[in-house]
């Protein structure tokens, strides 16, 4: 099974992309959900994924999570913005 860093060719070596911002949003006491901007072979990307610290203190990311272009970026944050304000009525 190849995982989603794999198929990017980078098999989980970070050092490989370009992250120009992370935004981390703490889940729980080892969960993490992280919303990064990549760049890979002069595309960018948003990513959104969990991540979890592991026994040795390592962040590693799970398979929940998706990747889209930032041309639906808008569209998403529209979504969750009417997602949001159903949460608040």
């Amino acid at each position: 099974m190849t995982t989603f860093y794999q198929h990017l060719g980078i098999e989980n070596n970070f050092n490989k992309l370009n992250m120009e911002q992370i935004i981390e949003i703490k889940k729980n006491k080892t969960n993490y959900v992280q919303i990064e901007l990549r760049e890979y072979e002069g595309h960018k990307y948003v990513d959104v994924r969990e991540f979890y610290d592991d026994k040795e203190g390592r962040r590693l990311p799970t398979k929940k999570g998706i990747t889209f272009s930032p041309t639906v970026l808008e569209q998403v944050i529209d979504g969750l913005t009417i997602l949001k304000n159903g949460i608040d009525e």
